[in-house]
């Protein structure tokens, strides 16, 4: 599945496509009337995609979901430890912690170290779930970090709220 941020750039190149092979067209004699109709075509089809994706918004850059995400952060259990979510004690006592942070804000924006230390009320350790190949918690060049659509899974899949089935 393409990612929000890839369809909106692939648009910007049709639209770019669209300029240039009018330029092109009328450059080698096709005609002018020619070369600004298939112009028109391509800018056309380029703009309705850069519209589209402007008001449905498929998915948010970041991989994590906006709020017509499913998955709430009040969908999980976070008042239990998160067993077997990641294969390691300390890493989903991490996870619980996060977790509560996400239901605080009441939505999975991105966070900060300071905004996790001061919610665990310590020096935060993230105990590997940002530190793997495709890291559960993803680590932004800004300086924030981004929930995954993998650690809400896996976290909703081993402790869902008591209202939620699976």
């Amino acid at each position: 599945m393409k990612s929000y941020e890839s369809d909106r750039v692939n648009s910007v190149v049709i639209f770019v496509f669209a300029v240039l092979s009018g330029i092109i067209f009328f450059a080698f004699g096709t005609g002018f009337l020619a070369s600004l109709l298939l112009a028109m075509l391509f800018a056309v089809v380029g703009f309705a995609m850069l519209v589209y994706l402007n008001q449905s918004q498929v998915r948010p850059k970041n991989d994590r979901q906006d709020s017509a995400y499913p998955i709430r952060p009040s969908d999980i259990n976070a008042t239990r430890h998160l067993f077997d979510a990641f294969g390691h004690y300390e890493t989903e006592i991490s996870a619980v912690l996060l977790v509560g942070l996400a239901q605080e804000n009441g939505d999975w924006r991105d966070f900060t170290k300071a905004e996790i230390d001061e919610f665990s009320g310590q020096d935060f350790y993230f105990n590997r779930l940002t530190s793997s190949g495709k890291p559960p918690i993803k680590k932004n060049g800004d300086g924030t970090f981004s929930f995954t659509h993998e650690f809400i899974a896996r976290c909703f899949q081993v402790s869902p709220a008591n209202n939620q089935v699976i």
